[in-house]
């Protein structure tokens, strides 16, 4: 059913230049039924008068005076404008290959929607298991806040790494500084702490992360929560290797080692040192 259609006033005026308003209104009103039913509509007196708003009698009339002009035709008990039926034929004929697009269209969308979604949950799958071996990866490096630690990467080249992921690194932990799904490190404040460490007499960075490593290989308890855990270990550290040597005291033979109580260390923590290759 066509709600509106193409209306050409040029072609219209033209074409009915010869009529009177009377018949100018009767052929209009038929045509728009025509175009209103995409066919043409049946002959019958009564119907027709009703459309005209008009007795039978003078229905007839305007029919036969419509007739005559070769504007409409009676056919197979039907009223028939051939342009207006061929009009509401090229809009069945339009509308059936928009629906016939439309379907084929729909198809390809649905095989398209439904490729997205089998990507779509591939892709969930593949992230899914990555999060699954994360969460595994983390339960056994102590990511998650377990009670071990990660162990450092010794094949980590540690010249493409920041001073602060060196230290992370050194601790057992990923350059992002998380250690759990509430817990991290290496903040500003902790940094402000570790070149602390720095500024302290005979402190560098390998000796810092000498040490570091150190203390966590025998740390069972997970990272620390802060810097300030290695802070008192790097100020003995610090006092041991600016300590002046000792001098053996006149009329006595040089001190031992063990006598001394921090002389092992001090030799201990050289040698590890140089052993690494910090010193």
């Amino acid at each position: 059913m066509a709600e509106y259609y193409k209306f050409e006033i040029a072609n219209w005026n033209e074409g009915t230049a010869n009529l009177s308003l009377e018949q100018e209104a009767a052929y209009l009103r038929v045509v728009n039924a025509i175009r209103l039913a995409d066919q043409p509509i049946t002959f019958n007196m009564f119907v027709l008068g009703g459309l005209w708003r008009c007795n039978e009698r003078k229905a007839k009339r305007l029919l036969e005076e419509l007739i005559g002009l070769g504007k409409l035709r009676v056919e197979g008990g039907r009223i028939i404008n051939d342009k207006a039926v061929e009009a509401a034929s090229n809009l069945r004929r339009l509308r059936t290959d928009r629906a016939s697009a439309g379907r084929a269209g729909g198809i390809e969308s649905g095989n398209s929607r439904r490729k997205s979604l089998e990507s779509q949950e591939t892709g969930e799958a593949i992230a899914s298991t990555r999060e699954e071996k994360n969460r595994e990866e983390k339960s056994i490096n102590g990511g998650d806040g377990s009670a071990c630690v990660r162990e450092a990467d010794p094949d980590l080249p540690q010249q493409d790494l920041t001073e602060r992921e060196q230290i992370l690194d050194a601790m057992g932990v990923s350059p992002s500084g998380f250690t759990g799904p509430s817990s991290h490190i290496g903040g500003q404040g902790d940094m402000a702490e570790a070149q602390r460490w720095l500024a302290l007499p005979g402190m560098s960075l390998p000796v810092v992360l000498t040490e570091i490593r150190r203390i966590v290989a025998s740390k069972q308890d997970g990272p620390p929560k802060s810097f300030r855990y290695f802070t008192d270990a790097m100020q003995r550290l610090s006092g041991q290797l600016s300590a002046p040597p000792l001098q053996p005291t006149a009329g006595q033979g040089p001190r031992t080692a063990s006598a001394s109580g921090c002389q092992p260390d001090l030799s201990a923590s050289i040698a590890r040192l140089e052993a690494q290759g910090r010193i």
